[in-house]
């Protein structure tokens, strides 16, 4: 009696045996269909995207852009502790498309085809740079920190008018004429850089490559407008669209001495 079950657990190892060979060996083996599938997922998937992450590449910055966000930077620095003064970050022969005279509407040159982007964001009492680039855009290059300063904008209910009564028309002090705010972006928008603060819409940024502090521990970036002053910033015409001999251009009244250099 004993050799009827011996018997049974060899037929059943048996077939065990022929299920698992059909399985991983067969020409439509379950083994077969599960390698199709992964190998289905990884056709579907797009593996150049983050490729540059894959393979731990870090995207460089073209030197033009280089040299400008460093003096940027550099620029942001040493104004630190001054009042009520002006500053250019603009590199020699440097700035992005051209504006009347020949001269630069802007203090960068175009972050253009490289998707290189400037984000400069409040840390405490310091602020923060990032700088993003590579692969969409979106690959972190570099950050810093330049202690000492938070980031402003002459931008926002107002604001511009003001700023431009006191600064250019001289019609005498005024309050709130700058916005303190949390982030600063710069960014090419596909035909010129833009800016943007607080995650808004991306502005105007023909600057003349002019930054300006109220108190030595904020620096504020000018949105224009191409029209006129508005809520977005001021008319351009004053800064990277001015005349520079024109009544009311920031370079001319810094030239006479209306407005003050950060020295």
């Amino acid at each position: 009696m004993e050799a009827i079950p011996k018997l049974a657990l060899y037929i059943l190892a048996i077939v065990i045996f022929i299920i698992l060979f059909s399985f991983f060996f067969g020409s439509n083996s379950g083994f077969n269909a599960v390698k199709k599938v992964f190998s289905g997922v990884k056709e579907s998937v797009n593996v150049s995207i983050g490729a540059s992450q894959v393979k731990g590449e870090k995207p460089v910055l073209p030197a033009e852009q280089k040299e400008a966000i460093n003096l940027l930077k550099r620029t942001m620095e040493k104004m630190k502790g001054k009042q009520q003064c002006f500053q250019k970050y603009q590199t020699t022969g440097g700035g992005s498309d051209q504006g009347r005279n020949g001269l630069p509407r802007n203090g960068l040159p175009l972050l253009g085809e490289e998707g290189t982007s400037i984000i400069l964001e409040k840390a405490g009492n310091d602020l923060r740079m990032i700088l993003l680039g590579g692969v969409a855009g979106k690959q972190e290059i570099s950050r810093d920190i330049i202690p000492g300063i938070n980031p402003c904008v002459i931008s926002g209910e107002n604001i511009p008018a003001r700023f431009q009564s006191q600064f250019i028309e001289k019609l005498g002090p005024v309050s709130d004429y700058y916005n303190a705010i949390d982030k600063v972006m710069i960014i090419f928008d596909g035909s010129e850089n833009k800016i943007s603060y607080n995650d808004g819409p991306l502005l105007d940024f023909e600057d003349g490559g002019f930054l300006y502090t109220p108190d030595g521990a904020q620096v504020c970036f000018f949105p224009t407008n191409d029209a006129s002053t508005n809520d977005d910033g001021l008319d351009d015409d004053f800064l990277g669209n001015a005349d520079p001999a024109g009544q009311f251009s920031i370079t001319a009244l810094l030239q006479k001495g209306e407005l003050k250099w950060c020295q």
